[in-house]
């Protein structure tokens, strides 16, 4: 930008009559048509983002981390398919907030709910929480949610509570529905946190046999909450590894959803949990890509438009990426806009071929990056590198048509 387009920018950024849900919007039109009729999975989750402390910004609690960084949380829904082949159809809604609060899972449930779609919630162990599966169940929400606790649940054929773990182990006994399969595992890197190290433990990327069973449970509310919320009919399905390679932590998921606990229910409910590191994806690309910790803006406010201006990108960089490696044929047509693909032809480093392939466009993107083929798969940085410079020239090629 030159200093006059530059002065525009930090207007817009600092502007507070600018909301983050407006300038999400278009996006969100976007993917709900990508959606369409269709179930979609609605994955939650929040990450948190982390700036240096210098320039005091304005809108942050004054406490500040031990690694002399300021922080919010960012909090996203995103649209993944439900047939298994996790493509990301775009982000519903996302929010920030300077503390940690637990009623964002259910505000965000409320907000995508609204959009007169076919979702299935999917969450990770932070939203185990009593009075969310209460209001999803009476709502008639479908989900998948990871548990953090060990509850008191009335199995079949029971009136008192007992232990989950302790009715797990006597339906296994009792022939409970049981499968068994392969599971390729992701790599996982070493956690900069004690609390992640033990809940996210670090991981080589290998090929896992894991057992699956479910039954149905009733989950009655605690003490507390008795006289305002009353038990609710789910289905529990546990999730282990019998025998983890020697050294390997093994794989163990508690899961509680609305879906049945047939077979094959159960299998296709574990795939939709398993298609919840699609967020983590997402969040990758933000960071690692677009790099929105680097953004110096002075507010809090500033910097949560920042951070959703550049959401579509990163998912439109998740996006190709995706397809480039699940669906490498696919037309360019349907990963960037003619116009791209015009520029995209002017500049590349190689000679695009007369039809290319979502794999042809991202090579070819991550080319304009700094990537280079022997290098191994193109990394989120060379990737945004290159998507950049690709906007920018897609920028100057409408107002080269505009002239002419």
């Amino acid at each position: 930008m030159d200093e006059g387009q530059l002065e525009g920018a930090y207007r817009f950024l600092t502007n507070e009559a600018v909301t983050v849900d407006a300038m999400l919007a278009p996006h969100v039109s976007q993917t709900v048509e990508r959606i369409g009729k269709r179930a979609a999975l609605a994955v939650h989750d929040t990450t948190v983002l982390s700036f240096r402390v210098d320039g005091k910004r304005k809108g942050f609690n004054q406490a500040v981390s031990k690694n002399r960084t300021q922080q919010f949380w960012t909090h996203t829904t995103l649209a993944v398919s439900a047939d298994g082949s996790r493509e990301p159809y775009g982000v519903l809604h996302t929010s920030h907030a300077t503390t940690i609060e637990h009623r964002r899972w259910r505000e965000h449930v409320e907000h995508v709910a609204s959009l007169g779609l076919d979702l299935i919630h999917v969450m990770d162990r932070e939203a185990d929480d009593f009075a969310l599966l209460h209001a999803l169940v009476e709502q008639g929400e479908r989900f998948v949610i990871r548990l953090q606790f060990d509850r008191n649940i009335t199995p079949p054929r029971s009136r008192e509570p007992r232990c989950l773990t302790d009715v797990l182990h006597t339906a296994l006994l009792e022939g409970a529905p049981r499968i068994r399969r392969d599971v390729l595992l992701n790599a996982r890197p070493e956690q900069d946190s004690e609390r992640r190290r033990k809940t996210h433990p670090a991981r080589q990327a290998r090929l896992a046999s894991l057992a699956m069973a479910g039954i149905r449970v009733r989950l009655p509310p605690s003490r507390a909450r008795a006289k305002s919320l009353s038990a609710v009919e789910l289905t529990f399905l546990h999730v282990w590894e019998p025998e983890p390679p020697l050294g390997e932590a093994a794989i163990e998921w508690k899961l509680i959803t609305t879906e049945p606990a047939d077979l094959q229910s159960i299998e296709q409910t574990v795939d939709w949990y398993r298609a919840r590191w699609t967020i983590e994806e997402l969040f990758k690309a933000l960071k690692t890509g677009c790099a929105v910790e680097k953004r110096q803006l002075e507010t809090f406010d500033a910097l949560t438009r920042a951070v959703t201006f550049f959401m579509p990108m990163a998912w439109h960089m998740l996006f190709l990426r995706h397809q480039a490696r699940h669906a490498p044929d696919t037309p360019a047509e349907q990963v960037i806009s003619p116009r791209q693909l015009a520029a995209l032809r002017a500049i590349s480093r190689r000679p695009l071929p007369l039809c290319p392939t979502a794999r042809d466009i991202l090579l070819a993107v991550a080319a304009l990056g700094g990537h280079l083929r022997r290098n191994g798969e193109p990394g989120w940085i060379t990737l945004h590198r290159g998507y950049e410079m690709l906007l920018l020239v897609a920028v100057g090629w409408k107002a080269r048509s505009d002239q002419s």
